[in-house]
């Protein structure tokens, strides 16, 4: 398991992210803050960061200007530790509900893109006994599924360094190298279909209502609102509509925003962009389930609201979500990597993105984590990349839904209406359910007999 070097083909992702043409590319980040109920000693948190950086390659890339690609720079092994201190605890009373934003600012971590180590863990020392870990990577380098990993195994490390043990970790998977070289390969399967439902999809011209266009859309004029359902419901919602209509929760989250999106504009068609841990299956040996680096996919999705019913609907977008080739992931490659698709209407999308369950971190009893929050740290004069930027997560037994918007595209109340209007159709999806006293099937719950919607009714119902 040697270390990486080399140059790296870029990925679809890594392509999107220099056509943004962000101002400052140097200022994208991903932070995960962990609230500690306990003081960890930090020349073993030093360690711990030092042997993740040597073990996990990708937290090494930087990006070469010249050849336009990243690279290995293995030059970072040779420095001392991407780990900072500060000490909050005379001068700052730490709120528990406070935005991790605030401590990020504190951290102050500027990145270099072309030569520093994009990797920072920042350790807070709070009032009462309280510590913060704040760990920041550029999101050239990091997703969402690599911080699950970085942050298992830091704690790994962690505990077998309080117990005197070697600092050992799993065995590697394939490299990011690896898997960009894996995609020069893929890209060449003939996507010809695909090209044309993809073409399709971009010809259409859907537009979502604004509150007022008035100047640019940066990161500066934004805004977070937020919402949040209990556990109860969450539970509910994850056994209750699986039961009936045999969907995920991450399934069940799209439909309910797509019909709010049809509920808002009065529209039957509706167009979203779905981003994707990108993590897919493209030949039989490729392993990147330990693999850190930027492998997320995002694609626009159509979807048509034939009916009035919810059940009807239901069943409907289902099978729509179901139906998306591959689940998006060929999109950025016919777009990024082959160019075989035609340009993007200047529309922003509502974009939306599952993070997944981050309790099984605050359950983790190696580490007294208390609260964890996850978030995007872009230059206050990067442009937004979304017309809403729609996140959920699992956290502290909530699902919480966080959407980023431009304040020079809606008001407030607006986007606050249409996280109640979103909550509200997800309470009617699961009211449906609790009411309905028998399953329903649907095509795609029979891969190997082709049957219609139609004929499925007849027989079960």
């Amino acid at each position: 398991q040697d270390r990486c070097q080399g140059h790296i083909h870029n990925t679809p992702i890594v392509e999107w992210f220099f056509n943004e043409r962000f101002l400052n590319v140097n200022s994208y980040s991903q932070y995960i803050l962990l609230e500690c109920d306990e003081i960890l000693d930090l020349n073993k948190v030093a360690m711990a960061v030092n042997k993740l950086v040597e073990h996990h390659d990708a937290l090494r890339i930087n990006y070469n200007k010249e050849s336009t690609n990243l690279y290995y720079n293995n030059e970072h092994l040779k420095k001392p530790s991407a780990v900072k201190y500060v000490d909050l605890s005379k001068y700052y009373n730490y709120k528990q509900n406070e935005n991790g934003k605030s401590l990020v600012e504190k951290a102050n971590i500027e990145f270099d893109i072309e030569k520093s180590l994009l990797f920072n863990v920042t350790v807070f020392n709070l009032s009462n006994e309280k510590q913060a870990l704040l760990f920041t990577a550029h999101h050239l380098i990091v997703d969402g599924v690599s911080w699950r990993i970085v942050l298992s195994d830091f704690i790994t490390l962690l505990k077998q360094l309080e117990n005197n043990e070697k600092m050992e970790l799993p065995m590697k998977t394939h490299s990011f190298k690896e898997w960009s070289e894996q995609l020069q390969d893929y890209r060449k399967n003939d996507f010809k279909e695909e090209k044309n439902y993809w073409n399709s999809i971009l010809n259409k011209n859907f537009t979502y209502p604004v509150d007022f266009e008035t100047g640019e859309n940066l990161v500066k004029t934004s805004s977070i609102l937020s919402g949040e359902l209990d556990e109860k419901m969450i539970n509910d919602l994850i056994k209750k509509v699986n039961d009936i209509y045999n969907i995920e929760l991450n399934e069940v989250l799209i439909i309910a925003l797509i019909l709010t999106v049809n509920k808002v504009t009065d529209s039957e068609d509706v167009i979203i962009e779905l981003e994707r841990h990108g993590r897919e299956s493209i030949n039989d040996y490729a392993d990147i389930s330990r693999t850190v680096g930027w492998f997320t996919s995002m694609y626009p999705s159509y979807f048509k609201i034939e009916h009035e019913g919810i059940d009807s609907n239901i069943k409907s977008i289902k099978e729509q979500i179901r139906s998306i080739p591959n689940k998006g992931f060929n999109y950025g490659i016919l777009k990024y990597l082959n160019h075989d698709l035609r340009e993007e209407s200047e529309n922003k999308y509502i974009r939306f993105n599952y993070l997944g369950d981050f309790d099984n971190i605050i359950s983790d009893e190696r580490l007294s984590i208390s609260n964890i929050e996850f978030g995007l740290d872009s230059d206050d004069d990067n442009t937004l990349t979304a017309l809403m930027d729609i996140a959920v997560m699992i956290v502290n037994k909530k699902l919480k839904i966080s959407i980023t918007y431009s304040n020079n595209r809606f008001k407030s109340m607006t986007i606050q209406g249409f996280i109640d209007s979103y909550i509200e159709t997800l309470r009617l999806i699961l009211d449906h359910c609790v009411d309905k006293p028998f399953k329903e099937f649907t095509p795609s719950d029979f891969d190997a007999v082709d049957m219609s919607q139609e004929d499925l009714d007849n027989l079960f119902n």
